[in-house]
């Protein structure tokens, strides 16, 4: 169940984000945006499926360095994110938009992202912007560790196999509410987008 934290209460807004972000950061700070590396045979490979997203806007706060610098940076759309009284509509994300091992750790662009409704103002350091990828390669996560680079191999071994098209940056949500779920386990979902008109073959 995605979370629905429209008509939260700010500070229970902030719990929720602040913990999502926590379970997170272990994959930031190993994951490969693209990782073209043989897959590890002994891993199942994650079901992949084909999804249509209509556009949406967000809030997001950009960042150009190494991952490291995640806990400021969550401390500052924390922050900004109760100063600037901004209204979630939808579950937060992360996203990047290269890959570490190809890129100097100081060149690494990545952002963190909460939907909300078009039209909100922000300011600095927020800017506002619009998901604007129809098609998504989707696969969902539900351990404990909900992602960590092992799995990107994986995906994109299946998105080469079925002859699909990747393109943007990769984004990974949360779904479900974790304050509300007493198993403490993330279920998390990592979108790859796709060039419009790709379709998964049977």
């Amino acid at each position: 169940m995605a979370i629905d934290i429209s008509s939260t209460k700010p500070m229970q807004i902030l719990k929720i984000i602040s913990f999502i972000f926590i379970l997170f950061i272990s994959s930031m700070l190993s994951c490969d945006n693209v990782d073209l590396k043989p897959a590890n045979k002994s891993e199942p490979k994650p079901k992949l499926s084909l999804e249509t997203i209509t556009k949406f806007t967000y809030v997001a706060i950009k960042h150009v360095g190494p991952y490291e610098d995640y806990d400021l940076l969550k401390e500052e759309f924390l922050y900004e994110i109760n100063n600037q009284q901004i209204i979630p509509t939808g579950s937060p994300f992360l996203i990047y938009y290269n890959n570490p091992e190809n890129t100097n750790p100081n060149n690494l662009e990545w952002e963190i992202g909460i939907p909300t409704a078009e039209g909100t103002m922000v300011k600095n350091p927020l800017v506002l912007k619009t998901w604007v990828y129809e098609k998504v390669a989707k696969v969902e996560k539900d351990e404990e560790t909900p992602i960590t680079k092992n799995i990107y191999p994986l995906i994109f071994e299946q998105i080469y196999e079925k002859n699909l098209t990747y393109q943007g940056p990769t984004a990974i949500r949360i779904l479900n509410n974790i304050e509300d779920d007493t198993s403490k386990i993330a279920k998390t979902e990592i979108w790859i987008p796709l060039v419009s008109g790709n379709h998964l073959a049977e």
